[in-house]
């Protein structure tokens, strides 16, 4: 989402105005300029991120908020495996991992292969008490706040941007509203 504010930025074009389904386009990125001529330029203080898919047969949509202590993960399809790219699955420490988890041995990974495919609907951690990402704290009672606060902000970021996953996998969109599927007990 940066990369087209700052590509203008670089070369001082102005963003076209135009519509969209009878909307007025606009950037909801920025450049990162800014953020080059000085690194500790305090509004740069978050990102975002977006996954939808990697190839066409492996949609898993993900929204990311990272601040400088936490990352907040919502894997929007939790319910699916997390597919696997091709080029991936003929990889030999991929085949290795495989070969090791059918047979019973361990893996040397962080994670069992059932905790790659199959994850937590959040993840949030602790980036500086935790960096390998292996102590998932959304659940945890004494991060509710951070929770709350993190998943408000990112959710802003999807109204904002018009994401259309803003409200799944519990509810669906509908014009501008999330209408709850009760398909789902609330964590939190």
């Amino acid at each position: 989402m940066d990369f087209t504010p700052t590509i203008l930025d670089w070369f001082k074009v102005p963003y076209p105005k135009y519509s969209l389904n009878g909307q007025q386009a606009r950037l909801t990125g920025k450049s990162l300029l800014p953020l080059a001529a000085n690194p500790s330029d305090p509004s740069f203080d978050h990102v975002f991120s977006s996954h939808d898919f990697h190839e066409v047969t492996m949609s898993y949509p993900m929204r990311v908020l990272r601040n400088d202590r936490y990352r907040l993960i919502h894997n929007i399809n939790y319910r699916a495996a997390f597919p696997l790219a091709t080029d991936l699955f003929s990889c030999p420490t991929y085949q290795d991992i495989l070969q090791r988890t059918k047979t019973g041995q361990p893996t040397h990974w962080f994670k069992t292969l059932d905790q790659y495919y199959y994850r937590a609907e959040w993840e949030l951690y602790d980036l500086l008490t935790d960096p390998k990402e292996l102590n998932n704290l959304a659940y945890d009672p004494d991060h509710r706040t951070i929770f709350r606060e993190m998943n408000q902000t990112l959710f802003s970021w999807q109204v904002e941007t018009n994401d259309h996953w803003r409200c799944m996998p519990h509810s669906i969109l509908l014009g501008t509203q999330c209408h709850n599927m009760y398909n789902h007990e609330e964590t939190y």
